[in-house]
């Protein structure tokens, strides 16, 4: 159970992530803030999205104009730098949680956007 809702978390995170660079290439979004706020729209567009927090979705934009930022400081120290790729379910494994409190009960760990999972003794 717990795996699959990680799974699931972190599929919706990846798609948040391609489309919001898609975005970035076509001209649509300019600024993280931009990223930001168009969070809201694609969970608008694509409901599977809301078992999401935004707070988290919003952090791969955040993602997003970070690695922005290192090629073009890249680029102007002199280095050959490409373009960022689309990721795929085997170049994206990280799922970045904002202020998760796990709350310890009993054995039982329950994240709060994740799930509970048990503990082992």
């Amino acid at each position: 159970m717990l795996r699959n809702n990680i799974t699931v978390a972190l599929n919706h995170c990846r798609f948040t992530y391609n489309k919001l660079l898609e975005l970035y290439y076509n001209g649509k979004i300019k600024t993280v803030y931009d990223a930001c706020n168009y969070v809201a729209t694609l969970k608008q567009q694509y409901p599977e999205l809301k078992t999401v927090y935004s707070k988290t979705l919003q952090r791969f934009g955040n993602h997003l104009f970070n690695n922005i930022s290192v090629l073009v400081s890249l680029r102007k120290k002199g280095f050959k730098t490409g373009r960022l790729r689309h990721k795929n379910e085997y170049r994206f494994r990280t799922l970045e949680l904002n202020r998760i409190k796990p709350v310890k009960f009993l054995g039982v760990v329950f994240l709060t956007l994740v799930g509970e999972t048990f503990l082992a003794s």
